[in-house]
C-alpha cells in the first residue's frame, strides 16, 4: 500500500506533525489498515476512499483507530488537492464517528471546519502526578484540559507517561495564555493510550481549545501555538457549534507498505 508522507501545520520554525496518507478504492480488513498504520509509525495515517463527490476517511494511530484528526485530514485534503481534484476550492470528507468535514482550500494552505468540543471544570487531583506540576485549573470533556498560569510552564513539563494513559478520556491537553504577539495560547497534547506519548500539532485539541479561549478572551479568531519539539501554528475561529482550523501541509515523500 503507498502511503503519502505530509507534514501538517508548519510554518518558519515549525515543523509540523507528520501524517501518512493512502487513497484507496475499497476498504480492506481493519488489520491491514491497522498494520500498515503501525508500520508508518506516524502519529496518523489517513485512509481515503472516493464516495460520491466527497471522501470517506478513516484515521489510525500506531494502537488504534481515532475518532478526529486534524493534522492527518489536512494532510489528506494536500494529497487531494494535488493528486485527484487541482481545480477545486473545496473538499468534502466525512467520517462514519465525525460526520461531514469540509476543507476550504487558500492558495497557501487549508481550512478544516470541524465540530466544537465543550469542556467542564472537573477535579483532577492525580493531574499534578502525572504532569510533574499541579495545573491551576482543571476541565474535562472529550479529553482532560488543564490550564497553566505561563507559556513557560507549559514547555517545561516533562510528564510520566504511563501515569498520564492512567488519566483515561482521549488524552491530556495542557494550555495556558501567551503573551507573544500574534499567539494567543500555547497548548501541548498527550496521548499515550493509542501509542502516541506527545502528539506535535493536533488539530482535535483545537476542537476544545478554541471555544475554551475563545470564551475567556471574548474573541471568535485566534492563534495556537503547540509548543511540542516540533511545533506547529493552527488560526482558530470560533463558528458557532464548529470550528475553522487553518494551517499549512506540505510533501515530504512517500512510502511502501507491504501487507
Amino acid at each position: 500500500m503507498q502511503v503519502e508522507l505530509v507534514d501538517s501545520f508548519v510554518s518558519d520554525g515549525c515543523l509540523g506533525n507528520p501524517a501518512g496518507v493512502s487513497i484507496i478504492s475499497e476498504w480492506p480488513e481493519d488489520r491491514i489498515l491497522q498494520r500498515v498504520a503501525t508500520e508508518a509509525g506516524l502519529p496518523e495515517t489517513a485512509f481515503v476512499r472516493p464516495d460520491g463527490d466527497g471522501f470517506e476517511i478513516r484515521w489510525f494511530s500506531p494502537g488504534t483507530e481515532v475518532a478526529l484528526c486534524g493534522h492527518a485530514t489536512l494532510a489528506s485534503a494536500l494529497i487531494v488537492a494535488d493528486d485527484l481534484k487541482p481545480d477545486a476550492a473545496g473538499i468534502l470528507f466525512w467520517s462514519r464517528f465525525s460526520g461531514r468535514l469540509p476543507v476550504r482550500r487558500h492558495v497557501t494552505g487549508f481550512t478544516l471546519n470541524f465540530p466544537a468540543s465543550e469542556v467542564q471544570p472537573s477535579s483532577c487531583p492525580a493531574a499534578g502526578e502525572a504532569l510533574g506540576v499541579q495545573p491551576v485549573e482543571t476541565f474535562a470533556g472529550k479529553s482532560h484540559l488543564f490550564v497553566f498560569r505561563t507559556e513557560e510552564e507549559v514547555r517545561a513539563l516533562r510528564p510520566d507517561f504511563d501515569k498520564v494513559a492512567a488519566l483515561g478520556l482521549d488524552g491530556v491537553i495542557v494550555t495556558a495564555p501567551s503573551d507573544r504577539p500574534g499567539i494567543d495560547f500555547v497548548s501541548r497534547y498527550f496521548a499515550p493510550h493509542v501509542g502516541v506519548p506527545e502528539d506535535p500539532v493536533t488539530g482535535y485539541a483545537h476542537t476544545l481549545l478554541t471555544p475554551f479561549w475563545s470564551q475567556r478572551l471574548g474573541r471568535t479568531k485566534l492563534t495556537g501555538h503547540q509548543v511540542s519539539e516540533r511545533g506547529g501554528i493552527i488560526h482558530c475561529r470560533l463558528n458557532g457549534d464548529r470550528v475553522d482550523l487553518t494551517g499549512e501541509a506540505r510533501r515530504a515523500g512517500q512510502r511502501r507498505i507491504d501487507v
